[in-house]
């Protein structure tokens, strides 16, 4: 495990020494208002740079995610703290994918290394029987490891373990990326209903039932723990 966890601390930092600039068409929503106007956004050790608003903010922050991503329209949909909303169009393809890999690898935290004991229960780790929190980078033990999730909004490809704590994060990102589904849906569904395509109503209770769902589980689909 502390291999593994070496070498994705290794990525991170690789993704975080990155120096990328591009200039978008900028959309924010705020309290139900829109602002539509261009950014140039920068990517910088670790550091996102905005500069219109001469805003900087270091990455990971728990307060900021990519929420969602349209490959279609080239668009990126940031998550601000107080519910701002950034939705960002890029100009090509290739733009696209390099800030959607940038600011997903970028929120993910930098593992924890040195521990002899679990940062949670303070057991002590035997050889071999240490594991890190995918989402807060603590270094913990099997039992308190023991929640795993794919995590693909910070990119990770395969189940990877979290801590008890996180997985209300996961819960909580989950319902939102359901509900800005339904937000683009419903959108969607409107700009169609005028040329007689379908339904807007009937597409929204679909994607709002899902949310509801998930809202009554208490527990994100791909969460599961480890016997």
């Amino acid at each position: 495990m502390g291999c593994k966890s070496s070498k994705e601390n290794e990525i991170t930092h690789q993704v975080k020494e990155q120096h990328i600039k591009d200039t978008f068409k900028r959309k924010i929503v705020r309290d139900g208002e829109t602002q539509e106007n261009e950014v140039e956004l920068e990517l910088k050790s670790g550091f996102l740079y905005a500069d219109s608003e001469n805003y900087c903010v270091e990455l990971p922050d728990g307060a900021i995610r990519l929420l969602a991503c349209d490959p279609l329209q080239k668009e990126l949909i940031v998550c601000f703290e107080k519910g701002v909303k950034w939705h960002l169009f890029c100009e090509n393809l290739n733009t696209f994918l390099k800030w959607k890999y940038a600011l997903s690898v970028s929120m993910r935290p930098i593992m924890a290394m040195g521990f002899k004991n679990c940062q949670i229960c303070d057991r002590s780790f035997t050889m071999r029987s240490s594991f890190h929190c995918h989402i807060c980078g603590r270094m913990l033990c099997n039992s308190c490891s023991r929640f795993v999730s794919q995590l693909g909004f910070l990119m990770y490809l395969r189940d990877v373990r979290i801590c008890e704590s996180c997985t209300r994060i996961v819960q909580r990102i989950k319902l939102e990326e359901s509900e800005s589904i339904v937000e683009r849906s419903i959108s969607k569904s409107f700009a169609r209903s005028k040329s007689g395509c379908e339904n807007p109503s009937i597409r929204f209770s679909i994607r709002n039932e899902k949310s509801q769902s998930l809202l009554k589980t208490g527990c994100p689909s791909g969460l599961n723990t480890l016997s």
